[in-house]
């Protein structure tokens, strides 16, 4: 049952099931920082021509920012717990 509400927050905030610009005005502001938006909707957005012109790469170096920023932070939480692992036996 989790996995299935991951999917579905995730198909949500991607803009997959509906488009981030039919969200109200307050949770459109949220979910356009995000990283998500770049799985679904800034490309469908780019290919109907909503997004054009310097919004192209200012969306793409956005979610270039989102990929480094998170395994940045992937690394360092790896770096961090694996001072504290133990491991016993063989």
């Amino acid at each position: 049952g989790l996995g299935y509400a991951k999917i579905a927050m995730l198909n949500i905030l991607a803009g997959t099931i509906i488009p981030l610009t039919l969200f109200p005005e307050w949770l459109q502001r949220i979910v356009l920082i995000l990283p998500f938006k770049g799985m679904a909707y800034t490309p469908l957005a780019i290919y109907v021509g909503e997004i054009e012109g310097s919004a192209i790469w200012t969306n793409i170096l956005d979610q270039f920012a989102w990929g480094i920023g998170l395994v940045l932070l992937t690394r360092l939480l790896w770096l961090r717990a694996r001072r504290r692992i133990e491991i016993q036996g063989g």
